[in-house]
Formats: structure tokens, sequence, C-alpha cells
């Protein structure tokens, strides 16, 4: 049997992220109302402001926010540290550390295609290794310039992992425009993630243990 590679997306497959839960508890641990929170995220640094770093990094992203809102520039900054980085990730989805060690258990190679900051991601390796040891090699949009779902980046990615056989290589991602454009562009076998089941049926691992 062939080595597979397995392909996975981060935010929202392999970690539970929330830019809103992060500033909830900054809002809350200073006394502010929770009207105040939705005004500043939907208004003043709103989740298409911070998607625009996945092409690159949060450091430009929130420098450029906090010039056009001086009001609110401690609230804008505070979300481009490395201790915010870490914040924003909650956890590791359910299920999926084990699911990671019995893909390679079963000599199966681990490779990532996610949208994410460039300094944002550069914190993982430190705060979670034992999910990033699993990893072969990992396509980052803002290292890349390039984000999903852009034909560009799968096509990239596709190199990267050494132009496998599209039969042999099975992707995870949350999105599900994402998965239909690796289906269209580069043929993997593309699954929207529900949880760590979809994983362990796609792939034929054994049900985890009860």
């Amino acid at each position: 049997m062939r080595q597979r590679t397995i392909v996975f997306d981060f935010g929202g497959v392999l970690f539970n992220t929330s830019a809103v839960d992060f500033y909830r508890e900054r809002f809350q641990k200073q006394g502010r109302s929770e009207e105040e929170l939705q005004y500043f995220l939907n208004e003043i640094f709103t989740n298409k402001d911070r998607a625009e770093a996945n092409i690159g990094t949060v450091e430009e992203v929130v420098a450029k926010k906090a010039k056009q809102h001086p009001e609110w520039a401690d609230d804008i900054l505070a979300f481009g540290t490395p201790e915010a980085y870490i914040k924003h990730i909650r956890s590791v989805m359910p299920g999926m550390k084990e699911v990671l060690d019995d893909i390679e258990r079963n000599g199966d190679r681990i490779v990532g295609l996610t949208n994410w900051a460039s300094d944002a991601y550069d914190v993982i390796p430190q705060a979670f290794p034992d999910i990033l040891a699993h990893f072969n090699k990992v396509v980052v949009s803002g290292k890349v310039h390039l984000k999903k779902p852009s034909p560009e980046i799968f096509q990239l990615a596709q190199k990267e992992f050494g132009n496998p056989a599209a039969a042999a290589v099975y992707f995870f991602d949350d999105k599900a425009d994402n998965v239909e454009t690796a289906k269209k562009v580069t043929r993997w076998k593309a699954f929207v993630f529900k949880d760590a089941n979809t994983v362990r049926q796609a792939l034929a691992l054994p049900a985890k243990a009860r």
C-alpha cells in the first residue's frame, strides 16, 4: 500500500480559534459592555479586517487599523502580539491529536495548508509542539501571499508537497469552497471537516476507543 499524503487546514480543523472570544475576555476584564464589544467587532476591527492578515502579517494590519481608529488603538494593537496569537487559539479540536497519532502510526505523511498570518503562525510550533511535530510540511498563506480558495495556492501546495499522486492525497478543510477548489484544481480527495470522525471515516482509521 503506497503512502498517502494527508493535508490539514488548521483553523477549524486542528485548532478551535476565536478572535471574538479573545476580545470578549479582554472587554469583560476591563468591565466594558457586550454592546461596546459588538460595536468594536462589527464597526472598528471586523472579521474582514482581521482576515487581511492572512496574506501577510497581523502586525501590518493592526498598525494600519490603529492609525485609522486612534481612539481604539490600544484594543486593535492588543491583537498583534505573540501572547494574543496564542490566546486566539482556544484549544486543539477534540480528538485531533489522537487522529494525528494514528495517521503517523499508519505510515502516512501529514502536511498542512492553512490561511494564517505569517507572524501569528510562527508562534504555533512553540505553543503546540506536540501537534506541529507531526507535520512534514506546512504551506502558510501569510508566507506565500496567497490564500484559499485561490487556485494558485493549491497549485503551489501540490508542488511543495512533492507532486504526490492526486488519488493518494486527502484534504480536510472546514470551508466548502476550499474543498471544492481543491477537487477542481488538484483533484485531491477533499472533505468538509465536521469533527475528528470525518477524518477517521475518510481514511478508514479505527474508531477512537471509548
